[in-house]
């Protein structure tokens, strides 16, 4: 998915002021489409935690920080 996908998912999720667990998997999923995590969305998905830290449950918030712990760049 483009960043700007991953903005645009972002700002869906964020129509109730909070990003949950199974929304922070669907931001997850979308960056599986072109055969693995980009620069960019590594990037940009670094960003929205730091952008949203106040609107991440605790369980999204760690989930997305293990993946980007733990994600292999694939493009």
């Amino acid at each position: 998915m483009t960043v700007a996908g991953l903005r645009h998912l972002e700002q869906r999720f964020l129509s109730d002021a909070k990003i949950n667990v199974e929304e922070a998997r669907k931001l997850l999923d979308a960056t599986r489409d072109y055969g693995g995590l980009s620069v960019g969305e590594r990037t940009e998905l670094s960003a929205l935690i730091k952008r949203n830290v106040d609107k991440l449950d605790e369980d999204a918030r760690v989930l997305l920080e293990d993946f980007l712990a733990n994600a292999v760049l694939g493009l």
